[in-house]
């Protein structure tokens, strides 16, 4: 159960769960309002940037040893997360953290509203909104199947490979994450959530 259901970004870390935050971040209780002199540098980001002992660790460490000490580092990462979800943690966090800077981390399955959707046990699966991506142009049997079945999505992803073959086919082209990546409408939404990034760290 370290993840809760969220009604606006569809799951957050649990702050029930040691070692997160009220603020819904891996992280200490930060002080409010921030204390004079502090510098602080909040990462959004997915599970590339979720692991304990990884770059956002290290620069954090790194910064620390070079004199740095009053520059907190705040990772706001969550695994699953979207580029969505992602510019909904920056608005909820630019308030009570006010960082001086923002690094946001992006990775190719970021182009969704929702990637995943919680379970009851506190697991996630793709969403409907993911897995019709990928299947969204086909009116085959197993197409239309797909959009509603993890089962026959799997069926539909193997018969992807064998059409296309290896040859000039990017091998996550084939997976209901990444495959928005390869639709060019979807760099619209990024682009638009850039956008509503952007504006709200200039608000501050």
């Amino acid at each position: 159960r370290w993840l809760v259901a969220d009604e606006e970004r569809g799951f957050t870390l649990n702050p029930e769960t040691p070692g997160i935050s009220s603020l819904r971040v891996r992280h200490a209780e930060l002080a409010e309002p921030k204390p004079a002199g502090a510098f602080r540098i909040l990462h959004i980001g997915d599970s590339v940037s979720w692991d304990e002992d990884g770059f956002v660790t290290t620069l954090a460490r790194d910064l620390a040893s070079h004199g740095s000490e009053g520059t907190e580092v705040i990772n706001a990462a969550v695994p699953g997360y979207t580029i969505y979800q992602e510019r909904r943690t920056l608005e909820r966090l630019i308030a009570p953290v006010a960082p001086d800077l923002v690094i946001l981390q992006y990775c190719l399955n970021d182009n969704h509203r929702f990637l995943h959707r919680l379970t009851e046990d506190g697991g996630w699966l793709f969403t409907q909104e993911s897995r019709s991506l990928l299947v969204a142009d086909g009116d085959g049997l197993v197409d239309r199947f797909s959009r509603w079945s993890y089962l026959a999505l799997e069926i539909r992803r193997t018969l992807f490979k064998l059409q296309h073959g290896e040859r000039g086919v990017f091998p996550w082209e084939g997976r209901a994450d990444f495959h928005a990546a390869w639709d060019d409408g979807s760099w619209d939404f990024v682009a638009a959530e850039l956008q509503l990034m952007l504006a709200c760290v200039r608000a501050t």
